[in-house]
């Protein structure tokens, strides 16, 4: 496979592939847990991250004879949240017109594991994106990952 041929060009670098439609993931609160001063990834947290693998195995079947190791790569992340707007924003009754959504929080375990189903290591991350979106369907993540070095 020519990545050069088959990837789309943006200001992140050459388009390697794209994950859609990734069931949102919960919150760093309750995919860890403290057990004698470690953090530890819960049995919720082991089932979605389970359910990344099986999504990366299914939807990048092209990286398959692609090597990524030690390539400089570039993730983002687009989530789609329900009701990002304070509804009571609009009638005045509401401080605050974006509802406390914290997107960054629900990153390490998408990122731990796509990289993980790839074989890399998420240190070659050199740029992360992250989006806030709104959906009026069931919430979700689309990743997009990118070779920086083209």
């Amino acid at each position: 496979m020519n990545l050069e041929q088959t990837s789309v060009n943006h200001a992140l670098g050459l388009l390697i592939t794209t994950i859609e439609n990734i069931p949102m993931p919960p919150s760093v609160n309750a995919l860890y847990f403290t057990n004698k001063g470690r953090r530890t990834l819960s049995s919720e947290g082991r089932q979605y991250k389970d359910m990344i693998h099986g999504l990366v195995a299914t939807k990048c079947r092209e990286l398959a004879t692609v090597s990524l190791e030690n390539v400089r790569l570039a993730i983002s992340y687009d989530f789609y949240f329900n009701n990002v707007e304070t509804k009571s924003w609009l009638k005045k009754k509401s401080t605050t017109r974006f509802r406390k959504i914290d997107i960054s929080n629900r990153v390490k375990v998408l990122e731990d594991g796509v990289s993980e189903s790839l074989g890399i290591d998420d240190s070659q991350f050199m740029n992360i994106l992250l989006t806030k979106n709104e959906t009026d369907k069931d919430e979700y993540v689309n990743i997009r990952i990118y070779n920086c070095e083209v």
